[in-house]
């Protein structure tokens, strides 16, 4: 009678640890495959192999030519989201105190 129960409680707890891996996987996958894209050759097709570390540090170029290219647009833009955001914040925060 008691390894049943045990041999129960163990396959609930294998259960929840598949789903805590699998919702794990799923929240990773996209900043992974994001580094994957960004560190990858221009114009060579990406695939799911891994990045390897010492690639990121021959390859940043790409990341410096992004930031940087077109008189600095994405610096422009990224500041602009920043400043939006704060200010929206800062807004719903005073609007909340007020009870408005």
């Amino acid at each position: 009678m008691k390894s049943i129960i045990f041999a129960s409680v163990s396959r609930e707890a294998h259960t929840e640890m598949d789903d805590c891996n699998f919702v794990l996987i799923i929240a990773v996958f996209p900043i992974w495959w994001m580094f994957n894209i960004a560190f990858s050759d221009p114009g060579t097709p990406v695939s799911v192999n891994p990045v390897v570390p010492i690639l990121i540090f021959c390859r940043i170029q790409n990341i410096i030519k992004a930031i940087t290219e077109n008189n600095n647009q994405f610096l422009k833009a990224y500041l602009n989201t920043t400043l939006y955001t704060a200010f929206t914040i800062i807004g719903t925060l005073i609007f909340a105190q007020c009870g408005l």
